[in-house]
């Protein structure tokens, strides 16, 4: 009999990265602004910015999302 295994593939691993820094600044608007910076000497760069990447993303579709409902 053949086994199934189902996993995501590709996933970084969860966890604090210490090359990732969240900022929060005030924008030209005078409204905060949350800003995620990357160390680019950091040996993980590509997993941090993977990381950086989907929660921009993850961001812009729930304010796409509120956008759409109203």
């Amino acid at each position: 009999m053949v086994e199934v295994v189902v996993k995501k593939l590709g996933v970084p691993v969860a966890g604090a990265s210490t090359s990732i820094r969240v900022k929060t600044v005030v924008g030209a608007d005078g409204q905060k602004v949350r800003i995620r910076t990357l160390n680019a000497e950091s040996a993980n760069f590509a997993d941090d910015l993977t990381r950086v990447f989907r929660a921009n993303v993850r961001k812009a579709r729930k304010a796409n999302k509120l956008l759409a409902d109203s």
